[in-house]
């Protein structure tokens, strides 16, 4: 560069504290949501400071002001309309600090906006490489799409959970790798442009199937362009877990089989779906002389009892479609499905008391143990369950009190009152 001479510069001092003013005033109507007001001033006042020291001797150390640049654009100061706001504080400093020949001016703001252009760049370069490792990295299946669903582009978390190479997906709509069952609705709800949601299994080429969840959403690129974007998440153990607490919720944890809440969701659902002539049997179960084994043997012995009754029980109704709960210690409950009749009740009935009579082999005792059964018949239409499992109770009462083994069966009709004993 050449040298032009010029008196000795200012120092830091001279320098009027307006030009901080008049720079950040004049940044502050720039695009930058990447710096608060206060870091915006700081930077600002900083830069002047560096740039009076910069411009302080006989010639501009330029390097100095090409950092000062690059400073800003790493504070948040990245708006390329920067530059052209900064020039009339810089065309300030220069001349205050003597150098305000036209060529040290002109040299000054290049090597300021060269230094800007370069950080830009370089910090540009620096997100695309992050975010370019976030798309072929991240454990979420993306997928880049069109406002119909046409997939332009996939990441490698998107090939493997689909089981389809990117090549063979580019061009094809993006809405037929959902369920079948869903595709309708995500169709309507892309061509709205809306957000959507989406949850389903997945089958995989070993023939295990993945469930995933899916989130699309519109997007525009700031020339303009809108696509969709979506984003699929493999929830399959999520899914196993909540299942389990689900199935846990509704059994009970020593026989497995299902629990009260099960049972009256169970009646509920039968009376919902029963006609108003679809006969139902409900029948409560308790076991004769249980307190005694347990007395005797302890707990354990009658733990392991009950969960070899409650698989003699499941035996025993293999085929009938029978529901059945543990509703408490020793008592049980079967929920015969609409259509059976007096007969067939009796036949299965008869068939599990005999089942549960024969003896039990347990940690080294031989144990019997019969059961009593109260049961009622009839259209569950009109009744409520929890009303249907007392009167089963009130029979089972019934049984019990003619000793123990008994099954009594009472039958009610849609208009008539439920059992009760005498």
């Amino acid at each position: 560069m050449a040298k032009v001479g010029v008196g000795p510069g200012r120092r830091l001092r001279d320098i009027p504290a307006t030009i901080d003013a008049e720079w950040i005033e004049s940044l502050s109507h720039c695009a930058l949501p990447q710096i608060e007001s206060a870091q915006l001033v700081e930077a600002v006042r900083t830069a002047v400071g560096r740039l009076t020291a910069a411009l302080a001797g006989e010639y501009p150390d330029i390097e100095v002001v090409r950092q000062v640049a690059a400073d800003l654009v790493a504070a948040g100061a990245a708006d390329p309309v920067v530059v052209a706001r900064s020039v009339p504080s810089l065309c300030g400093l220069a001349e205050r600090a003597g150098h305000g020949a036209a060529d040290r001016v002109a040299a000054i703001v290049g090597a300021f906006g060269e230094g800007f252009a370069r950080a830009a760049a370089e910090a540009a370069e620096a997100r695309f490489e992050a975010m370019e490792a976030a798309y072929l990295n991240t454990p979420v299946a993306i997928v880049i799409g069109s406002t119909d669903g046409m997939i332009y582009e996939v990441n490698p978390t998107f090939e493997r959970l689909m089981g389809v190479r990117a090549s063979d997906l580019r061009g094809t709509p993006g809405y037929r790798l959902l369920p079948p069952d869903q595709r309708e609705r995500v169709l309507s709800t892309l061509r709205s442009g809306q957000r959507f949601t989406s949850q389903g299994p997945l089958p995989q080429a070993d023939g295990t199937e993945i469930w995933m969840a899916w989130t699309g959403l519109p997007a525009t690129s700031r020339s303009g362009r809108h696509y969709m974007l979506g984003f699929g998440q493999d929830i399959t153990e999520q899914r196993k877990a909540t299942e389990q607490l689900k199935w846990q919720a509704l059994h009970d944890p020593l026989t497995l089989l299902a629990n009260r809440r099960h049972l009256l969701e169970h009646l509920g659902r039968t009376a919902g779906s029963c006609g108003p002539l679809d006969t139902v049997g409900v029948c409560a179960l308790d076991l004769d002389a249980f307190k005694p084994v347990n007395d005797r043997h302890g707990h354990l012995i009658g733990d392991q009892l009950l969960v070899e009754v409650a698989h003699r029980m499941q035996a025993a109704v293999v085929g009938a479609d029978w529901f059945l709960a543990r509703v408490g210690g020793d008592e049980f409950v079967a929920v015969i499905p609409p259509g059976t009749d007096t007969d067939r009740i009796y036949a299965i009935l008869s068939g599990l008391q005999a089942a549960l009579r024969e003896p039990y082999h347990i940690g080294g005792h031989d144990l019997s143990i019969t059961v009593s059964v109260g049961a009622v018949l009839g259209p569950m239409t009109g009744h409520d369950p929890t009303q249907v499992l007392d009167a089963a109770d009130r029979v089972l009462y019934e049984a019990k009190t003619n000793g123990a083994d008994r099954l009594v069966l009472r039958r009610f009709t849609a208009d008539g009152d439920l059992p009760s004993s005498p």
